[in-house]
C-alpha cells in the first residue's frame, strides 16, 4: 500500500518541478496590403526577466496598433498599411504582466520617435531590439520588394 502512494506522490512533485511549455505566440492578422512589419523582442539575462509586454505603433501621433502580448524574449508583430512617404513613428513599450492591461514603460526607457521612409512597391520592415534591461534600444530599418 505504501508503494502506489509513494509513487503517486513522486508522479505528482515531478510534474510540480517540470519547466511548463510557453504557448506560441499569436501573430496578428495582416492588414490589407501591408507594406510595414515591426518586429520586436528584449535580450533578457534570466526567465524571470522575461515578462510579457507588448509594443503600441504611433505614425504622426496617432496609434495605428500594436504586436500581440508575448514574452519579451520572443518576437512580437505588427503588420500595417502605411501611406508611402517619410513619416515620424514612435514605438511604446508596455509591460503587461498577469493578463493586465499593461503599465507603459517610464519615457527613458521608450525608444525615441523616428522618422521612417516607406517607399513605393517595397516592404518597409523595422526590428527592434532592446538589451540592458530596456535601457538600450537598437532600431533597424530594411526594405525588400513586396509580394503582389
Amino acid at each position: 500500500m505504501k508503494r502506489p502512494v509513494f509513487l503517486a506522490l513522486a508522479a505528482m512533485w515531478a510534474g510540480c518541478a517540470a519547466p511548463r511549455p510557453q504557448p506560441a505566440a499569436q501573430i496578428p492578422p495582416a492588414a490589407a496590403g501591408a507594406n510595414f512589419e515591426l518586429s520586436s523582442y528584449e535580450v533578457v539575462g534570466t526567465p524571470e526577466e522575461d515578462t510579457l509586454e507588448y509594443v503600441q505603433v504611433f505614425l504622426d501621433g496617432r496609434l495605428q496598433g500594436r504586436t500581440e502580448v508575448a514574452a519579451k524574449s520572443r518576437p512580437k508583430l505588427w503588420l500595417g498599411r502605411i501611406p508611402e512617404g517619410n513619416h515620424p513613428m514612435r514605438f511604446e513599450v508596455w509591460d503587461s504582466t498577469g493578463g493586465a492591461p499593461g503599465v507603459r514603460r517610464p519615457e527613458e526607457l521608450q525608444p525615441r520617435e523616428r522618422f521612417i521612409r516607406v517607399e513605393p512597391g517595397l516592404k518597409t520592415s523595422a526590428v527592434l531590439r532592446f538589451s540592458e534591461q530596456g535601457r538600450r534600444s537598437l532600431l533597424s530599418i530594411t526594405y525588400e520588394p513586396r509580394p503582389r
